[in-house]
């Protein structure tokens, strides 16, 4: 033995513990590799294990992937247990023994349980889901492994789950809370907090305006051709979710609050409210939008509403400003001396330049235009107006200077009496009907102008006298006018014609147009009688012209002629005596009043024709 030894450097027994030795390493080895790759297995499926339970939330976070999950079970034990998750089409989505995740996990079952309500409900708040996987392969350590989400649910009173509101994040509420940053989404006993730990209502929202770029506090998206708009929606209701039941006169069923900060506490300084104007129901569902406003300088109380209506939308579209309940389309009630409505223009400067103003002022109103802060206004007085000296119960135009309003210069009282450039009735310049005074140290004037082509006899002017009461129809029945004056063209020279004028009259018992009864012509001419003088004075079927000298002269029987009267003399009438016997003189007009009458006696029945002792009127300027 001790020569092999010698010989070949080991012996046979060292050579057999030599290969027992390295046989135990290589098993330790190779045992220490595999338990190492069933570590790391188990590892990766723990954190595949979150990414799975991520899976889960998202598709769980559609209500509808939720309610066919959960759908005909019942809290009443305490828990649900599914071995199935459907998705939104009801489809098995997860099912237990299945595996997922590259085959690192094979899902075992979802657990609902921990079921905590929220203040006011019973049948709705808070609970937890357990999602359980093992891990497949030969892994060390627990071979089960399990997240937790949270979800807001709702059941019916058997506590079976009719509605799954919200699924969310891997702890006690919905939505973790970064313990960095903490604008992200909290949900808390059925309040939703964004930007916040602590919301106060269903939706609070916190903005850091610190924090640069400012964003908007609310921004909605919308993307499509759809007929619904992106915008705002509110439901209401009275009763609960469970039993609601319909708002009725007077509910507010949405409310638009500003509240900023005064130094001291936050307080509701302007809102738009919607409200209902009558209980609804499928018949009716009237609403008017309000508009409230606090005026500068109003103190204002922690907790109290201090806010005004300024302006309603009413549920008939008529819209009043500083009244609730408009009765036209744009009712505006004030009781200020200031403008109560005004239209401006600007020039490019941004001045003002023109505007038209309506003014109320104690008991009378005001219409105003005016340009470079001139202008006209037309106001109304009620009864109890005094205002300036001003008179009540009238309408009237005036003029505002720049500085001051001028002496309303057409006013018109409840009488119907009308001035021009006065105001007070009852006093000498005030007239009945129409009153017209001058200004400065001129005469009250009436003109009247016509706009008709320039022809010779044309009427351009007519001051008609009217009986009230009679049967009047402008201008095909002029029946009622009983007396007018025109002024007509009368001349050849175009573009200078002279004047006329005419007097009219209606005798007693006729209808229609009043004839002609006087003119006084271009040159001055009157007649009586006749549109056409031919002196000075010319009376017709008198044939006065001129200033006349007449006397009566007595002729012969049966005639009356220009042989009676001198050479310078006119005959204009005459006349006779008949005998007893025949009480009718009839006197014949000749053709030519210088040719003579024809005087002659008749009976009453025309009978017995017999000459008379003439005489006649002989007349001489």
């Amino acid at each position: 033995m001790s020569n092999l030894k010698k010989d070949h450097g080991f012996g046979i027994i060292e050579v057999i513990v030599a290969s027992g030795l390295l046989a135990v390493v290589s098993l330790g080895v190779v045992s220490f590799i595999y338990d190492s790759f069933r570590a790391q297995r188990g590892a990766r499926a723990t954190d595949v294990m979150r990414d799975f339970t991520v899976e889960v939330r998202s598709n769980l976070s559609d209500k509808d992937a939720c309610l066919n999950t959960f759908s005909g079970s019942s809290l009443i034990s305490g828990s649900i247990t599914q071995t199935t998750i459907k998705d939104k089409s009801n489809s098995d989505l997860f099912v237990s023994g299945t595996k997922y995740m590259g085959g690192l996990l094979s899902f075992n079952r979802i657990v609902m349980q921990d079921f905590i309500a929220d203040a006011g409900y019973t049948n709705k708040g808070k609970v937890k889901l357990f999602i359980y996987a093992d891990k497949t392969g030969n892994v060390i350590g627990s071979k089960t492994t399990h997240h937790i989400l949270s979800a807001q649910i709702e059941m019916d009173a058997t506590k079976n789950i009719i509605k799954c509101i919200a699924v969310g994040g891997l702890s006690d509420s919905l939505w973790q809370v970064s313990s960095v940053d903490s604008n992200n989404i909290y949900y808390q006993g059925g309040h939703i907090g964004i930007g916040l730990d602590n919301p106060t209502a269903v939706v609070t929202a916190q903005s850091d305006g610190a924090v640069l770029p400012i964003a908007p506090g609310f921004q909605s998206r919308h993307f499509g051709t759809g007929i619904e708009a992106n915008g705002l929606s509110a439901t209401t209701a009275r009763g609960t979710v469970a039993s609601p039941t319909a708002i009725r006169t007077g509910d507010r069923f949405l409310s638009i609050i500003g509240a900023p900060y005064n130094g001291s506490f936050y307080h509701n300084s302007a809102a738009i409210q919607f409200w209902a104007t009558e209980n609804h129901s499928s018949a009716g569902q009237g609403a008017a939008i309000s508009f409230e406003t606090i005026a500068n300088g109003s103190p204002v109380t922690a907790g109290v509403t201090s806010r005004s209506e300024r302006m309603r939308i009413d549920h008939n579209g008529n819209v009043g400003i500083g009244t609730t309940t408009p009765v036209s389309k744009l009712d505006i009630n004030a009781n200020l001396d200031n403008p109560v409505l005004s239209l401006r223009t600007f020039n490019s400067s941004n001045t003002a330049q023109s505007a038209i103003n309506l003014h109320s002022k104690d008991d009378g109103n005001s219409l105003g235009s005016s340009a470079n802060n001139l202008g006209w206004a037309i106001y109304s007085r009620g009864s109890t107006y005094t205002f300036g000296g001003d008179s009540p119960n009238k309408f009237g135009i005036s003029y505002w200077d720049g500085t001051i309003w001028h002496t309303p210069y057409f006013n018109i009282l409840p009488d119907g009496n009308t001035g021009i450039n006065t105001i007070k009735p009852g006093v000498v310049d005030w007239g009945i009907g129409l009153s017209v005074k001058g200004s400065n140290n001129r005469q009250g004037k009436i003109e009247i102008i016509d706009s008709k082509a320039d022809n010779n006899s044309e009427e351009t002017g007519h001051i008609g006298f009217v009986k009230a009461g009679y049967s009047y129809n402008w201008p095909s029945d002029q029946k009622a006018e009983l007396a007018a004056i025109t002024a007509n063209t009368d001349g050849t020279t175009a573009g200078n014609r002279g004047g006329l004028l005419a007097f009219y009259t209606r005798a007693n018992g006729t209808s229609g147009a009043a004839p002609s009864r006087m003119v006084i012509n271009q040159a001055g001419r009157v007649g009586i009688g006749t549109n056409t003088p031919l002196d000075q004075l010319h009376v017709a079927n008198g044939m006065i012209r001129g200033q006349l000298n007449c006397r009566k002269v007595v002729g012969p029987s049966g005639a009356i002629s220009t042989a009676m009267c001198a050479a310078d003399e006119y005959v204009i009438s005459g006349g006779g005596k008949c005998d007893a016997n025949y009480g009718f003189l009839h006197l014949s007009e000749p053709t030519n009043a210088l040719d003579g009458w024809t005087a002659d006696c008749f009976r009453n029945d025309w009978s017995g024709e017999v000459p008379v002792i003439a005489y006649a009127v002989c007349c001489k300027k």
